[in-house]
């Protein structure tokens, strides 16, 4: 809630503007980070990192190949299509 569309004699909007501002995170960030993960269900199942708990150092090092491969002009995994900041941000969301 932006600080001008306050009402201060509404309860509700007195408690929201305490609260963290989700609505700042871009949209588009979590449909690439919907679409890693989406990836990551259809090669793993979906919140396979739940059941058994992951290592930090596998999920470290994907985030930056992704990274990395961004970073160089491959916007995107050949195969799947999927952006490569999309497949580091769910790297990163599962960390």
């Amino acid at each position: 809630m932006k600080r001008q569309d306050f009402k201060p004699t509404n309860p509700k909007d007195r408690m929201a503007t305490n609260r963290l501002d989700l609505s700042l995170f871009p949209d588009t960030a979590v449909a690439y980070g919907a679409l890693g993960m989406t990836e990551g269900d259809s090669k793993y199942g979906g919140y396979n990192y739940r059941v058994g708990g992951v290592l930090a150092s596998v999920y470290y090092a994907a985030a930056l190949r992704h990274l990395g491969k961004w970073f160089n002009g491959e916007g995107a995994d050949k195969k799947t299509l999927v952006p490569h900041l999309g497949s580091a941000l769910a790297c990163v969301a599962i960390l």
